[in-house]
């Protein structure tokens, strides 16, 4: 594991991490989010893996991060990564 940013966002209260890890097989956001509260000692409910990056045929990753001062930090920075898709309902 090679870490690339280690940076303490003040404002959004969290800790935004980057790194790279060496992998035969693509890693899970589970096994991520597990390894980046292991490494970082932090709370598994306060870990968002917002991100894994590989490349075709390379056994490296970069991995996107977040660890959140609060689980509901967490859980309000999730919502707003997901995207609600209206569906469209045809005239009747």
């Amino acid at each position: 594991m090679k870490i690339k940013k280690d940076f303490n966002n003040q404002l959004a209260k969290r800790r935004e991490v980057e790194f790279i890890l060496e992998s035969d097989k693509n890693p899970s956001f589970d096994e991520m989010v597990k390894k980046v509260a292991e490494h970082f000692k932090a709370n598994e409910e306060q870990v968002l893996v917002e991100n894994i990056k590989g490349a075709f045929g390379s056994k490296e990753f970069l991995i996107v991060a977040s660890i959140y001062e609060s689980k509901e930090l967490k859980d309000k920075a999730q919502a707003r990564m997901i995207k609600v898709k209206k569906v469209a309902t045809p005239a009747q």
